[in-house]
C-alpha cells in the first residue's frame, strides 16, 4: 500500500492467525515516547501515578483469567514489555486494545491528561522454550540496561509533575 509517497509496512506476520493460543512478547510505547510511566533510579523503576495504574492492571487477576495470561512484564518510563497469551476467544489486538483503554481510563481518573499511547504496538511470537527464557531475561534486566536502551529518549512529560504525586 502506497499512501502519498509513504509505503506502509505490514506490522503483523502474514498468514498468522493472532487468535491462535500462543505466547507473545509485546511492546507498548507511550505517545511520542514521553516518560509518562515513571523514571529509572539506580537501575530500578520508580512509578508515576500512571505507571502504578499500569502495574495494577497488569497484576489484575481478572484480566489474567478472562482476557489473557500475563507471564511477565516490565514497565519502563516510556514503554511496557510483556509476555502475554490471549484467552481462547480473544485476538492479540483485542487484548492490547483493552489494556490500553483500561490504562487510559484509569489514568484520566487520576488527572493524567493528553494522549498516552502510540497507535500501534510491536509483537513477537514466542517460538520455543529458549525464546521464552531469553525474553523473560530481557524483561527482568530491562531496568538495569535503561541507560543503553534505544527507547530511552530522555523526553520527560512536562505535565508529569502534576500526576506524580497522586
Amino acid at each position: 500500500m502506497d499512501i502519498i509517497g509513504y509505503k506502509a509496512r505490514r506490522r503483523r506476520l502474514k498468514d498468522w492467525d493472532y487468535r491462535t493460543p500462543s505466547m507473545y512478547f509485546v511492546t507498548l510505547c507511550t505517545s511520542e515516547r514521553k516518560h509518562l510511566l515513571g523514571k529509572v533510579i539506580d537501575s530500578k523503576m520508580s512509578f508515576s501515578a500512571l505507571g502504578r495504574v499500569c502495574e495494577d492492571i497488569f497484576l489484575n487477576e481478572e484480566l489474567a483469567h478472562r482476557r489473557c495470561m500475563v507471564d511477565s512484564f516490565v514497565i519502563m518510563p516510556n514503554h511496557i514489555h510483556a509476555l502475554i497469551m490471549p484467552g481462547s476467544s480473544y485476538s492479540l489486538s483485542s487484548v492490547i486494545r483493552t489494556l490500553k483503554a483500561q490504562i487510559s481510563l484509569e489514568g484520566r481518573k487520576r488527572s493524567c491528561q493528553g494522549r498516552i499511547w502510540q497507535d500501534s504496538f510491536h509483537d513477537h511470537i514466542v517460538r520455543d522454550e529458549w525464546d521464552l527464557l531469553r525474553l523473560r531475561e530481557y524483561i527482568r534486566d530491562n531496568p538495569l540496561k535503561w541507560e543503553l536502551d534505544r527507547l530511552n529518549t530522555g523526553i520527560v512529560d512536562p505535565t508529569s509533575h502534576r500526576s506524580a504525586a497522586l
